[in-house]
């Protein structure tokens, strides 16, 4: 039989875990999401790189790369393409401004001052 004081305790001991669980929950979103974003950049400067060994021209690898971050806002997309003649080698780079999921959140968007530059090079031999 519990002593009557005990639910008390139990109440107390929620009330100062609930706060730390909560944060660890935000946190393992917002890494996550970071993550996912991450690895889109990546495909999608796998896709420009391949795109132009296959066609041979740079006019279609923006819409190449656009349609690989279809969920992603463009707003804060950068890409570079870059041909090494000599080494017969095409570069792709491609920039994305990581804004925080929690970005209405002043707690966690405190911990860093702007947006996160996400950012991934694909280097493939020209044909």
């Amino acid at each position: 039989m519990k002593r009557k004081g005990q639910r008390g305790i139990a109440a107390l001991e929620v009330a100062l875990a609930l706060p730390f669980l909560v944060s660890m929950i935000m946190v393992l979103i917002e890494v996550s999401n970071m993550l996912y974003t991450y690895q889109s950049v990546e495909d999608a400067s796998r896709e420009g790189a391949r795109a132009y060994v296959r066609d041979g021209n740079s006019a279609n690898i923006s819409n190449i790369i656009n349609s690989t971050m279809n969920k992603l806002p463009a707003t804060s997309l950068n890409t570079t393409v870059t041909t090494n003649a000599a080494a017969k080698t095409v570069t792709v780079e491609v920039q994305y401004g990581y804004s925080s999921f929690f970005s209405a959140n002043q707690l966690l968007s405190s911990f860093h001052s702007g947006p996160v530059t996400l950012q991934s090079t694909t280097t493939m031999s020209l044909p």
